[in-house]
């Protein structure tokens, strides 16, 4: 039997598979309903044509390698052929998996697997060159580490802080003294006033 009568009698029956199936083999043969028919399968196809079954058995072949079987029928009436096909059709083999065909039908159409490229498979582990604690040109600063750079920055940042808050502290000082200063001044110029006006009297 050839693949493109199969898939039309794939397409007849509505043969439809999941979508984890990789590829799918196909066989047919012709079955009778009853004990009767089965033993006389031309007799009955011509008197009694709803009691002969053309039936395709499909192999689904999954991505994981297992098999799932099915079996779709229909009767002989539904296909109105010539009873010269269903002789035909009872001239093949018994309907196995040995003997299926595989055939790229539209309603199972072959699928290639899937592969993960082996850069996402093993990922890489990328590592930054280390940087050396002094550059060739004498500059210190853009040789050392991000973290020592942090450091000094912050070093530097305490360090006109801590100058600021002494010298607000020396202008402080500074104001006192002056202030200290100009009040002795004063108590010396009253007690020498005093000490005139005691002498006078």
């Amino acid at each position: 039997m050839d693949c493109a009568t199969l898939c039309l009698i794939s397409a007849a029956v509505s043969f439809v598979p999941t979508s984890d199936v990789q590829k799918c083999n196909y066989c047919l043969d012709v079955r009778g309903i009853t004990p009767t028919c089965n033993e006389d399968i031309m007799g009955c196809a011509q008197t009694y044509p709803d009691m002969v079954l053309y039936c395709l058995t499909v192999n689904a072949i999954h991505f994981d390698t297992h098999v799932s079987r099915a079996v779709r029928c229909r009767s002989h009436k539904a296909y109105n052929v010539s009873l010269s096909w269903t002789e035909e059709i009872m001239g093949l083999e018994k309907c196995s998996f040995g003997t299926s065909k595989i055939c790229n039908c539209s309603t199972c159409p072959l699928r290639e697997e899937t592969r993960i490229p082996q850069i996402f498979q093993h990922p890489t582990n990328f590592q930054t060159k280390p940087q050396n604690s002094l550059s060739n040109n004498g500059n210190k600063n853009h040789a050392l580490p991000n973290r020592l750079q942090i450091s000094a920055v912050n070093q530097n940042q305490t360090f006109l802080l801590t100058k600021g808050m002494a010298e607000n502290i020396r202008g402080i000082g500074n104001i006192y003294n002056k202030a200290t200063l100009k009040f002795s001044f004063f108590q010396f110029y009253f007690f020498v006033f005093a000490a005139i006006i005691i002498i006078f009297q």
